[in-house]
């Protein structure tokens, strides 16, 4: 797909948020509400551009987790080396210690299940990054999983599990313990 293609797709998305495809149908113009109608449109690309620059983090993240340097980052994204490393390097880890904590440095191998074992003490992810994890106090024991954010059952839903974050490819999802069947 095109970026004029994607342009068109986004730009439908967001002024028919409702829509369960992209293509609105036949356009009207009735005059009601243009303005807000714009507005609303306007308001849905921010939230659209918010998760495009996570995904994109989770993307580089990624890319630096299999080995891609900051100048082949930067190359590919057509800015600097060091205009990559900026953008993307930089870690905020400020935390009140009793409400929130960093699980992490964690490979992808073991981090499902040091995420488990925190989760049965009643931390929850709340946010995802390619070797670490910012947890906050539950007053549940959880139960966590890792599920492809590309596959159909990214956004929970079925059997209690609900989407808790993501962090490109993944999805990490939650659901209480006593609710596991």
């Amino acid at each position: 797909m095109s970026a004029d293609d994607l342009e068109v797709v986004l730009a439908r998305l967001a002024a028919h948020p409702g829509a369960k495809s992209a293509d609105p149908g036949p356009e009207t113009d009735d005059g009601a509400g243009g303005a807000d109608a714009h507005l609303g449109t306007a308001v849905r690309l921010g939230e659209i551009a918010g998760v495009a620059e996570h995904l994109q983090r989770g993307a580089v993240d990624a890319a630096r987790e299999a080995g891609a340097s900051w100048a082949h980052v930067g190359r590919a994204l057509g800015i600097t080396r060091q205009a990559a490393q900026q953008r993307f390097g930089t870690r905020e880890h400020a935390a009140l210690a009793s409400q929130q904590r960093l699980l992490g440095p964690v490979t992808r191998a073991r981090e499902v299940e040091e995420l488990a074992s925190a989760g049965r003490q009643g931390w929850r992810p709340v946010v995802s990054r390619h070797g670490e994890h910012v947890l906050v106090r539950d007053e549940r024991a959880l139960e966590v999983r890792r599920v492809s954010m590309l596959g159909p059952s990214a956004l929970g839903g079925r059997d209690g599990w609900l989407l808790a974050t993501t962090r490109f490819p993944d999805c990490f999802q939650i659901r209480p313990l006593d609710s596991a069947i």
